[in-house]
């Protein structure tokens, strides 16, 4: 009688326990590997790479973490993402965001659930996984261009009075453009940066420093937005970071803080991502067609492949546009007769060709989407982290850009 009574405790007992831990705030979970750094981690998660995060990640894994956020090979470590049952999601988000925002913050966590499980992460069915960050005080009115960003429309989003939001930010340094020629007055440029807000890109390591395709690639692309000034160009710049300019550091801290023009959030969803982009340069384009004669839009990008493969600056056009095609025939060619001058006997094997991209296929200016190497090749990276090399690949294709339009006015 003793043995069943105890054994009906112990039964009580377990049952309880359980019931008092789906009662906790529970945490998405991963085991360190060798080499892994916290800074990647958050940003494979999609985690706001900030002071406030890792505080946050140091107080669920007290003890488990050495100086500097090291951490140690096959320790479990909780992230500041919680994980809550479907249908208690409502409830556990009631008293932390006002009635009217929680349908958006409901299709936010949607997306980003289904982008973890699209990465690989192991979801538990049937729950959703929250960023500590979406119910944080500065997230939890959800700004109205998030409210824009589910249903991927951009037409009636109303941007923040931020001028730095509508004109290329260069940094103090090199914030003034003085205008040296007029050969570009008549043209628009829609410059696309790969990447950025939630998605770093392609990344690699150089001496044991991370390489994020989307701070490069920002880099390079607010110098040539800054060359096509100086020579008269109009230029919106799709991707914005209000806080970097110009750097000639040699390692990029990354950051997540990048919007699209006007301030509208870039979307986790990567189709969605996409589909926003493309909407808001046909926009700009459609209000500029009639205005200037050449309207151009270029999208940068670094590759990656295999440690072993360096490949020089490539191109992608339209299939359907002559323009297209020929606008990177144009910069191909300058490339080449660039390094043969600076650095003879070189070679360039860079290559033009067409490709399925979803940004070729539903932009509706000419594009070009240019691939500037490989981000994980020790020799191309070289070509990134000397700020001399993202100059001159800017200016490069400043003048490639150029050469294109004076071939324009010499058919005449």
């Amino acid at each position: 009688m003793k043995i069943k009574t105890l054994s009906i405790l112990i039964l009580i007992l377990v049952n309880f326990q359980f019931v008092f831990s789906l009662s906790q705030d529970s945490y998405l979970s991963f085991k360190a590997k060798k080499g892994d750094k916290l800074d990647k981690i958050l940003r494979f998660y999609h985690l706001p790479v900030t002071k406030d995060t890792k505080q946050k990640f140091a107080e669920l894994n007290k003890k488990k973490i050495e100086e500097d956020f090291q951490l140690l090979y096959g320790v479990k470590y909780f992230l500041p993402i919680y994980i809550v049952e479907s249908q208690n999601l409502t409830k556990f988000l009631k008293d932390k965001v006002p009635n009217e925002d929680l349908k958006v913050l409901k299709q936010r966590i949607l997306n980003y659930t289904k982008l973890l499980r699209k990465q690989g992460v192991a979801v538990p069915k049937s729950t959703f996984l929250i960023p500590y960050n979406y119910l944080s005080a500065q997230v939890q009115t959800v700004p109205k261009e998030e409210k824009k960003e589910v249903v991927s429309k951009v037409e009636n989003v109303k941007s923040k009075e931020n001028f730095k939001l509508f004109k290329p930010y260069y940094g103090k340094k090199y914030q003034k453009v003085k205008v040296k020629s007029r050969i570009l007055k008549n043209c628009a440029f829609y410059l696309v940066s790969g990447h950025g807000g939630p998605d770093p890109g392609a990344i690699g390591y150089f001496e044991g420093k991370e390489l994020d395709e989307d701070e490069y690639a920002y880099d390079i692309t607010l110098r040539l937005a800054r060359h096509l000034e100086e020579n008269g160009a109009t230029v919106y710049m799709i991707t914005i970071d209000t806080v970097d300019g110009i750097r000639d550091d040699k390692f990029l801290e990354t950051s997540n803080r990048e919007v699209f023009y006007g301030g509208v959030t870039i979307p986790l969803n990567q189709k969605e991502r996409l589909q926003t982009c493309a909407d808001i340069v046909n926009k700009l384009y459609k209000s500029n067609r009639n205005k200037k004669k050449h309207n151009i839009s270029i999208n940068i990008h670094l590759d990656s492949r295999s440690e072993t493969e360096k490949v020089d600056v490539f191109f992608y056009y339209q299939e359907q546009s002559p323009t297209s095609k020929q606008i990177a025939i144009t910069l191909q060619k300058t490339l080449e007769e660039q390094y043969e001058k600076h650095q003879p006997g070189r070679g360039y094997s860079g290559t033009v060709e067409t490709r399925n991209l979803f940004m070729l296929k539903n932009s509706l200016p000419p594009t070009v989407y240019i691939e500037l190497g490989n981000i994980r090749n020790r020799s191309n990276q070289y070509r990134f982290i000397d700020n001399t090399n993202r100059e001159a690949l800017a200016k490069w294709l400043c003048l490639g850009l150029i050469n294109f339009i004076k071939d324009q006015q010499n058919k005449k």
